[in-house]
């Protein structure tokens, strides 16, 4: 079924009459799309990329699959895949079997691999080894280069040899990270360019005999090599868990990372040395022994960026180049932990080159969050995302449970998704699910309008659940469409170059249009933004010619055209 548009509004009356108003759920839907208010949700299509199996999905609002790219049967997620303005994904993975992989832990990966839309493999580059192993997070350069997390073994040697207490090498070795870029070669593989080494940016105060030796309050741009007691019975020290990017006047730019066991986030300088130290830090003083617990405002924290990364976001709104992040773990009095999201709203003195330290405590600013929010259906212990939308909404993936959820401004649910999967099977509509059956590790909005969905067809598809159950929503549009009574206006015809279609009712979400050749190709896919009457199109790339425009969810629409040469 196809999201309704906003038309023939005596059809639509006489239809819903029996239900109450939007957002309408579905009595007993338990997986799959759950709520959906057409008015207000926010144009476009969501990609996941769910545990346990071996494919991305892009989902339409009434939780049909549009699109997919399938990995190897023996492949699983490695974490996240992002979708690129020409429509190529770039995507991480694993082998399903780690049994015998030398450095193993949660989020781990090994494989980078660029695929077209038609899931044609264009480059790849793997890293799993008995020293390092790639992990969770990449982040796309606007050159095209890739940035991504790499676990670094130390033997407890080396680690000893550093300055770490030995009483905290449980595990009897220490697993690093560091930062590398991956440049793409001219042989469908990938080298590494440049990489920024956490462990090149040690302070300890254990071990004087060691050159890192000093007062750790003293240098909060390191990196305490024994800070905390939730990192002393694992290897697994940092286990950084995102990256961000952002460029500042085409000459270089700040890498952003999530820091979970410290329960911080970090920026550094990217394409300046690599032995420059942390820029900035925030989220927990007391890793940099100038606070304590009272000051923590991150707890096991995932999916920090800057704001400016949420596509749907431009300069002037107010989430801008803030840093959003999805916190975990913060303690209540009433529960054990809840989750809640969050924004930062941070300065950089782009003359002094760096952020703003408070004179009376030398802690990083701000004091607190921008804002937040949270509600008793957000509780993650990990995984999870958090994105802008723009006009005040957001989404929300609530990793452990695949629940995904768009609010307005106001809190108000406009959308509500659960990932319909055990284990990676699908499963039937009114199945209930439990924690981690499910676990979703992010979700992206791409709008409708995003330039990867031009000429490929995203207009229909088939939900992941097993009998589904759809929307009222949803279900009515296929009785709307012979009763459309929407008046098209096609102009100029013939046309040199732009075309135009008006029509006299405004749509209440997108809509797809395709424009065919007379020998039935498709040249033209695109979306139609919700509330709109009119639509333009510059054809000059398209050769003369005889042309076909039709809707693939309205059947009125079926109307010849021109184009000159």
């Amino acid at each position: 079924m196809k999201p309704l548009h906003k038309s023939a509004q005596i059809v639509l009356t006489c239809l819903l009459a029996l239900h109450v108003a939007y957002p309408m759920l579905s009595q007993g839907q338990t997986v799959g799309t759950i709520v959906y208010d057409p008015s207000l949700y926010h144009d476009g299509y969501t990609l996941i990329y769910p545990h346990n199996q071996h494919r991305t999905l892009l989902l339409n609002a009434c939780g049909e699959v549009v699109h997919s790219w399938d990995l190897e049967e023996n492949m699983r997620p490695g974490n996240v895949s992002y979708l690129q303005p020409n429509g190529d994904l770039v995507l991480t993975s694993r082998e399903a079997s780690v049994g015998d992989d030398p450095i193993w832990a949660g989020g781990g990966g090994a494989n980078i691999q660029r695929r077209n839309w038609d899931n044609e493999v264009l480059w790849s580059f793997s890293l799993n080894d008995s020293t390092a192993r790639l992990h969770h997070d990449i982040e796309i350069l606007p050159n095209g280069n890739v940035l991504a997390i790499c676990w670094e073994r130390i033997d407890s040697l080396g680690a000893i040899d550093a300055g770490r207490n030995p009483t905290y090498l449980t595990e009897g070795e220490l697993w690093s990270d560091k930062v590398i870029e991956i440049a793409p070669d001219e042989d469908s593989g990938a080298e590494i360019v440049w990489e920024w080494r956490a462990w090149d940016h040690l302070i300890q105060d254990f071990d004087s005999t060691k050159s890192n030796y000093g007062i750790v309050a003293d240098h909060p741009n390191k990196i305490n090599l024994n800070y905390g007691s939730a990192n002393e019975t694992s290897a697994d020290w940092l286990h950084i868990n995102s990256i961000d990017y952002y460029g500042y006047y085409d000459l270089s730019g700040q890498i952003l990372l999530s820091i979970p066991t410290f329960d911080e986030v970090w920026v550094m300088w990217h394409d300046f040395p690599a032995e420059d130290d942390v820029l900035w830090r925030w989220g927990n003083p007391a890793a940099y022994n100038r606070g304590d617990s009272t000051d923590q405002k991150l707890f096991f924290q995932h999916d920090a960026h800057w704001g400016e990364s949420d596509m749907a976001l431009s300069p002037g709104q107010p989430e801008f180049t803030q840093i959003c992040v999805f916190n975990n773990r913060v303690p209540t009095d009433s529960v054990e932990t809840h989750s809640e999201v969050a924004t930062i709203s941070v300065i950089f003195d782009e003359y002094e080159g760096g952020y703003e330290l408070d004179p009376s405590t030398g802690t990083f600013q701000p004091d607190d969050f921008n804002w937040v929010y949270t509600e008793d259906a957000l509780n993650s212990t990990g995984l999870s995302s958090f994105q802008w939308l723009g006009d005040g909404s957001y989404l929300i993936c609530n990793g452990r449970t695949g629940q995904l959820f768009e609010n307005s401004g106001e809190g108000t649910r406009i959308w509500e998704y659960r990932t319909p999967l055990i284990g990676g099977a699908p499963v039937e509509q009114g199945t209930a699910l439990e924690a981690n059956q499910n676990m979703t590790f992010r979700a992206y909005r791409y709008p409708s309008d995003y330039s990867a969905f031009e000429g490929h067809d995203v207009s229909s598809g088939t939900p992941l659940e097993i009998n589904p159950v759809p929307l009222e929503v949803c279900e009515v549009s296929s009785v709307h469409d012979l009763a459309s009574k929407l008046s098209w206006n096609l102009y100029p015809n013939p046309s040199e170059d732009m075309i135009e279609l008006s029509w006299n009712e405004p749509f209440l979400i997108d809509h797809i249009l395709q424009i065919f050749h007379a020998d039935g190709r498709l040249v033209l896919t695109a979306a139609i933004r919700a509330g709109t009457t009119h639509w333009s199109h510059d054809l000059s790339g398209l050769p003369g010619g005889l042309y076909l425009l039709q809707s693939s969810t309205d059947r009125s629409l079926n109307l010849r055209f021109i184009k000159m040469n």
